[in-house]
């Protein structure tokens, strides 16, 4: 059995790696958000290559593995909405509340594969190390040492794994997080287009609760379309239409799920009006007030904003730069496209969004299709995306 710690060499060399990683976590960020190459690729396999090392010192002992906290496993909240609608902010805001065990990342567990315990691990370990792009790095703390808390985090991953092999890994990921979970009365996790799964989830988790984060429209396709200036691939077409789906799970889920199960906030009214927000949320959830419920961070430690602006990416508070409604960022035809497909679905949550009549939707939507039929048929378009 490997213990933690265990091989003087290769402790060595996993410090010898961390210290690679610190420079290239520091080389990227002067790049972001471009993945600007060699430095991607280098620092994603030197990642990988800690990954491996970790698993290689850490303990496997299933005894080593605390007793599950069931009641606790059976009382998830997921914080859900199309991203860029303010998911990570919220989720930043429960992050340091003691009654929650709050999982600092997306799992996308109900709209990825399942993944094996190695490819599980791997992923969070390159979370935990650069979980934005940019400082704070280290989520976990400074690594090596006696106390490596990446190691720790890895040997208590793996024992959970070992000690329940008929559970799923999800429940060893939530355990690992909540190490400290004494008082907790419920565990949180993020993945934003967990949205469109939430029948799923709750023949998962049959006592599942969900907050949906909404934003306005425009503002929504104008801060994922500013990733394309970044070299990001986008979808104009396929943007408007999720945005469209989730305004509209908003409107109808609190009345097919009960308003016990479902809850909406608005990401303008979160910023706006921050406190009345959260002890909206933290009656819901079922949490006592907490001043941390104003304070975002992640693991503890104060979270960077997640904004397409980085200008807007501050550290540690709720700040409203990104409050205008995007207009101004999108062109003449993605603007029309967004009003024809989200008008009903946005007023009806509160956004001004100009109401647009049949007639002209099916003129906007006509002429989207043709001028996508038309792209199709160019040389190399199937390389280039809006």
């Amino acid at each position: 059995m490997n213990r933690p710690g265990s091989g003087t060499a290769s402790r060595e060399g996993l410090t010898e790696l961390y210290g690679r990683i610190d420079t290239l976590l520091r080389r990227r960020a002067k790049g972001f958000p471009r993945r600007e190459e060699p430095t991607w690729s280098q620092l994603d396999t030197a990642l990988g290559e800690a990954a491996a090392r970790l698993r290689d010192l850490a303990a496997t002992d299933p005894a080593a593995a605390p007793a599950l906290d069931e009641e606790l496993l059976a009382r998830p909240v997921f914080v859900v909405g199309y991203p860029k609608t303010g998911t990570t902010l919220l989720l930043g805001l429960l992050d340091g509340h003691p009654q929650l065990v709050v999982v600092p990342g997306e799992t996308r567990w109900f709209t990825d594969p399942e993944p094996t315990l190695a490819q599980l691990h791997g992923r969070w370990i390159r979370y935990l190390v650069n979980p934005s792009g940019q400082e704070p790095f280290w989520l976990l703390g400074s690594p090596g040492g006696d106390e490596d808390p990446y190691l720790a985090f890895t040997a208590r991953l793996l024992a959970l794994a070992a000690a329940h092999p008929e559970r799923d890994l999800l429940t060893a990921l939530v355990a690992t997080f909540g190490e400290n979970a004494a008082g907790a009365r419920a565990w949180v996790e993020k993945t934003p287009l967990h949205v469109f799964q939430v029948d799923r989830i709750r023949g998962w988790f049959p006592a599942a609760r969900f907050v949906q984060v909404v934003r306005d429209p425009r503002a929504t396709v104008a801060a994922i379309r500013r990733f394309a200036r970044h070299g990001w691939r986008t979808d104009v077409d396929e943007t408007v239409d999720g945005v469209a789906r989730a305004l509209v799970q908003a409107e109808e889920a609190p009345r097919t799920y009960g308003r016990d199960v479902y809850l909406v906030v608005r990401y303008e009214d979160v910023v706006a009006a921050a406190e009345r927000e959260l002890r909206r949320v933290a009656d819901f959830v079922g949490i006592d007030w907490s001043d941390s419920l104003l304070r975002p961070t992640l693991a503890g430690v104060p979270m960077r904003a997640n904004s397409a602006w980085l200008d807007r990416r501050v550290v540690g508070e709720i700040h409203d730069r990104s409050l205008d409604d995007g207009s101004r960022d999108l062109d003449r035809r993605t603007l029309a496209l967004v009003h024809a497909r989200t008008s009903r679905g946005g007023r009806a949550l509160g956004y001004e969004v100009p109401r647009v009549g049949r007639i002209r939707a099916a003129v906007i939507e006509a002429t989207e299709r043709v001028r996508r039929l038309a792209g199709a048929g160019r040389p190399n378009s199937s390389s280039t995306r809006d």
